[in-house]
């Protein structure tokens, strides 16, 4: 009697830990690329919000705007150009192409 009361335990334990890996799997599975898109959506937004801050009001409403980014997400934001040139102050962002990841190219190569 005892022994059977015991695997009857150990089956709805293993039962309930199965359950509980494939939850957290499906879980992971289904959010995840929603909450990646969600992200993706909110930055180009506020991409989209910072140039039109730039071309309303010049690099004065862009520096307000993201001003307000920083305080309200606890980021510093930047809006540059494709060189990594900041209009604002219009000097480069970029203290190296190495520290970001570009690799620099050499045509003569």
């Amino acid at each position: 009697m005892r022994s059977l009361l015991l695997r009857i335990l150990l089956a709805s334990l293993a039962t309930i830990l199965v359950s509980l890996v494939v939850f957290v799997a499906a879980l992971v599975t289904l959010v995840g690329p929603v909450n990646e898109r969600l992200i993706h959506h909110f930055q180009a937004r506020q991409i989209e919000d910072a140039r039109d801050a730039l071309a309303r009001g010049g690099p004065a409403a862009a520096a307000a705007y993201l001003e307000r980014a920083d305080r309200s997400l606890g980021a510093t934001h930047y809006l540059t150009d494709s060189r990594g040139i900041d209009p604002g102050i219009c000097t480069s962002r970029l203290s190296s192409p190495a520290s970001v990841g570009i690799a620099p190219i050499n045509p003569l190569a």
